[in-house]
């Protein structure tokens, strides 16, 4: 997969409940054992202010050799000196994780970047690179146009956005010739779509009956192809036009390195196995 760039590991299902699966809660030493049997693998881990009990775990480990970077959480505008108050919230977050500075703080709702206040937002982010608290600063995404919008007011140094066999909206050419045009650094997460494409699609919740045909064409090409789905999910890597840096959730060593044999998958998903229906491509609108 030549326009795969780095592996970064995403530590939202070390925190709490994620996805379809309510055993996702990972200890603190499958942590410790995935990051000390892959340090020639995993040069970076994608968490958040938010994320509490992964920070809890993060924090009795050593992190100096990696690369971390982290979300702002959902800023109320309504505090005085919210500069300040931000600023302070990251130090304490570098603290905590005994890091000098991160490598992305990115901000996890960037809708609030095209409100009335972008410009405090904005004048913090620049803030955060000066004190050299972080080396990039970011925005986390889930549509292109949301992309389009905000490159009118900032232009981030990554963007974060899901990419999956279903989800392809962010491979369209003009989102892509952006992404290029502006010089971003691209990372992709949402590969497996928090589980959901490794399930049995006749043991799917209700909720996503209306997608039946959409999720048996999926599996009727696994089969086909006699893959897994692992390796059906990892396809889409085949068809990405540009470099791409990929964020994986998992939650042990064994996991993570049966997904990484499989990234040399030859085969290439198939145009028609996609779909633009954010109630399907965004688990937060999932009535589970």
């Amino acid at each position: 997969m030549k326009s795969l760039g780095s592996l970064i590991i995403g530590c939202a299902n070390f925190s709490d409940k994620y996805g379809l699966d309510d055993n996702s809660k990972v200890p603190k030493e499958a942590i410790r054992e995935i990051i000390n049997k892959n340090q020639n693998i995993i040069k970076e881990l994608d968490t958040a202010i938010s994320y509490y009990n992964a920070n809890n775990k993060l924090k009795d480990l050593d992190l100096k050799k990696l690369k971390i970077s982290t979300k702002i959480p959902f800023l109320n505008f309504k505090e005085k000196d919210l500069e300040t108050k931000v600023i302070k919230l990251v130090f304490n977050h570098s603290k905590k994780l005994n890091l000098d500075k991160f490598e992305t703080i990115y901000l996890h709702d960037s809708n609030q970047l095209l409100g009335r206040k972008s410009n405090i937002i904005l004048k913090t982010l620049e803030k955060l690179k000066k004190i050299k608290i972080t080396k990039n600063v970011g925005v986390s995404i889930y549509n292109p146009e949301e992309l389009e919008e905000i490159l009118k007011i900032f232009v981030p140094d990554v963007v974060q956005f899901p990419l999956n066999i279903f989800d392809r909206r962010f491979l369209n050419k003009k989102t892509i010739s952006l992404i290029k045009k502006n010089k971003i650094i691209p990372y992709s997460r949402s590969i497996f779509l928090q589980g959901l494409l490794l399930k049995d699609a006749k043991k799917l919740p209700l909720y996503f009956k209306r997608w039946k045909t959409l999720f048996f064409k999926y599996e009727k090409w696994i089969k086909q192809n006699k893959i897994s789905k692992v390796e059906g999910c990892l396809s889409i890597l085949n068809s990405l036009p540009i470099k791409m840096n990929l964020i994986l959730g998992i939650e042990n060593n064994l996991q993570f390195k049966s997904i990484f044999k499989k990234l040399n998958t030859k085969v290439t998903a198939p145009k028609e196995l996609f779909s633009n229906d954010r109630k399907l491509l965004n688990p937060y609108f999932w009535k589970i």
